[in-house]
């Protein structure tokens, strides 16, 4: 019975090292080049031509268009607010609370500044405020969260095979010990090696290289004592 339950528990810790190794490897391979594309086209774009921009057309130049503010709502952080006009009608999301949110209130009339169909930014009096759609150059956060993910799935694959494998090599101390350092490590690790970098300019790579070893350094020398 202990077999069985062991080697089930071996099953499920593999198929989720599978799946974290499976993210890590799209935010990787896909979110974050589509990211950093998006980026470089973003801050080569050019002020579009005189005219009207076709209703549901996404251009990729930047449009100034007036827009009215018809409703105003204050989330954890931030804002929420809908806005309307000829050119573009829809809700937009701000990450912070300044410069401009905090004085706007239903039926300002503001500019927008459009961009492949999304507004990226509130304009109003000369002071401007970016949406959370605008392009951001924050590689940082999301390297830290893949690095995480791919180290948390090298050791999930580690300890599933193991006891998919060999169940009589299950130790519930030595697994205890092994997630709690690996949830710890990766949480200080992550967030230091994120703000360093950025505070630092330092290339990205800087992240996992830094991650990795400051998390599994620690983790191994937890699980090299008996359970």
């Amino acid at each position: 019975m202990r077999t069985t339950w062991v080697r089930f528990m071996g099953v499920c810790v593999t198929v989720l090292g599978l799946a974290l190794a499976m993210v890590c490897y799209l935010v990787f391979t896909d979110l974050n080049p589509r990211r950093a594309d998006r980026l470089a086209d973003y801050r080569v774009a050019k002020v579009c031509t005189a005219g009207h921009p076709l209703p549901g057309r996404a251009e990729d130049c930047l449009r100034t268009v007036p827009l009215t503010v018809d409703t105003v709502e204050e989330t954890r952080g931030g804002y929420r607010a809908t806005v309307s006009g000829v050119a573009w009608r829809g809700k937009v999301s701000f990450g912070n609370t300044g410069p401009l949110m905090t004085g706007v209130r239903a039926g300002d009339r503001v500019d927008g500044i459009l961009w492949r169909g999304d507004v990226m930014a509130l304009r109003q009096d000369g002071v401007r405020q970016a949406t959370s759609d605008e392009p951001r150059d924050e590689p940082e956060a999301l390297t830290a969260v893949a690095t995480a993910l791919g180290v948390g799935a090298s050791v999930c694959l580690r300890f599933g095979l193991v006891w998919l494998v060999r169940p009589d090599r299950y130790r519930p101390g030595l697994a205890r010990r092994a997630g709690l350092w690996t949830i710890g490590g990766l949480f200080v690790s992550c967030a230091l090696m994120a703000i360093v970098v950025r505070a630092l300019g330092w290339p990205d790579w800087v992240i996992p290289a830094g991650i990795v070893p400051a998390t599994l350094v620690p983790v191994w020398l937890a699980t090299r004592r008996p359970a």
